[in-house]
């Protein structure tokens, strides 16, 4: 009973949750707090959920019903569809053995890439693992799992006597381009450069006398509107 004593966070985005992709733990019971997490072919494991409560269980279907936050049931959905689109892959719980005493673990499962513009754009999402935001992580992740052989992953799905919905195969393909996504941090990163430079010219011109100081541009030339100009560019692409 002292999993009754642990405190349930409300947030404005919670809502309950029919959970049913993932492998339960056979004496999965009622008010247990679990941890849903996935484990790719390969053998990397993340944590998707993190201490969950266990309502409503029905271990013949593999069911039950907890709360979740906006940005969780994006994130439950990328893992179902990784699921679903990489033979081997499988979602399971564990259980807390004294969850008023112990700490929920970090999310830290790389969400599609799908699913980063989603979060970004989603108004109802209160909070964020930033964990799971990386993209180039997420990438390197998939990059990983595309090398393992089809005989690899139809023997770790009979292994966990998982349903091969992939065909021994690895669905992975991302519209990302990282190349584009690194040429556009590079792109930014000299523009700040740029800028500072541009800044310390100024500085050492306004510390001259005489003739420097009518070096200096006046304050709205078009040197100056470009720079700002510049600087809004710059946070857009961040």
């Amino acid at each position: 009973m002292k999993n009754m004593v642990t405190k349930l966070k409300v947030t404005k985005d919670m809502r309950k949750y029919e959970l049913s992709v993932a492998n339960l733990m056979t004496n999965q019971s009622e008010n247990d707090y679990v941890d849903v997490r996935i484990m790719f072919p390969n053998g990397e494991d993340y944590t998707v959920l993190s201490k969950k409560p266990v309502y409503d269980v029905n271990l013949d279907n593999y069911l039950f019903y907890t709360y979740m936050a906006e940005d969780e049931i994006m994130s439950m959905a990328s893992a179902t569809i990784d699921a679903y689109t990489i033979t081997g892959t499988r979602i399971y719980t564990t259980k807390y053995i004294e969850s008023a005493l112990q700490s929920e673990a970090v999310p830290n499962y790389l969400v599609k890439a799908e699913t980063l513009d989603l979060i970004a754009s989603d108004p109802n999402i209160t909070n964020i693992a930033t964990e799971t935001l990386n993209l180039r992580a997420r990438l390197d992740l998939e990059s990983r799992l595309s090398g393992l052989t089809e005989d690899q992953l139809k023997a770790v799905a009979e292994g966990h006597e998982l349903v091969d919905t992939a065909k021994a195969s690895v669905l992975t393909s991302s519209t990302y381009n990282l190349d584009e996504s690194v040429e556009l941090d590079e792109k930014d990163e000299k523009t700040d450069e740029k800028e500072s430079e541009e800044d310390e010219s100024t500085e050492e011109k306004e510390a001259m006398p005489g003739e420097g100081l009518n070096r200096v541009q006046p304050s709205g030339s078009a040197s100056d509107t470009d720079t700002k100009n510049t600087v809004k560019a710059s946070d857009i692409i961040e």
